[in-house]
């Protein structure tokens, strides 16, 4: 075997047809799933929004700002972030997993011939 049979393919590091339709069967799975809760989650949000007092102390009350928009935007950046991390694991995943077949491919070559 010499220098040029020996390196690695690139086919680990291109994504494989079958393992991308199943990420975009699920990242669109994910995205119906948020898009149908979205409007019912909002709609709870706001109609809970008046539900907020609070709290005056002192002579000379200052005005309080609505804390409902700043919660709802953490809740959407946490999601985003769990979200994205995920993503970020499972392509990972699947290159290890490309990796882990080539080198089973290229061991099991090598019992072969020998």
């Amino acid at each position: 075997m010499n220098f040029e049979e020996s390196k690695m393919p690139m086919s680990h590091t291109q994504p494989r047809p079958r393992l991308l339709a199943q990420t975009r069967a699920r990242l669109a799975t994910l995205v119906v799933a948020a898009a149908t809760l979205a409007p019912a989650w909002i709609g709870w949000a706001i109609a809970h929004a008046d539900e907020y007092v609070p709290v005056v102390t002192g002579a000379n009350p200052q005005p309080k700002t609505d804390p409902n928009p700043f919660i709802l935007g953490a809740y959407g950046f946490i999601w985003a972030a769990v979200l994205i991390y995920v993503i970020a694991l499972a392509k990972g995943l699947s290159r290890a997993r490309a990796e882990i077949a080539d080198l089973r491919r290229r061991v099991d070559a090598g019992a072969k011939s020998a």
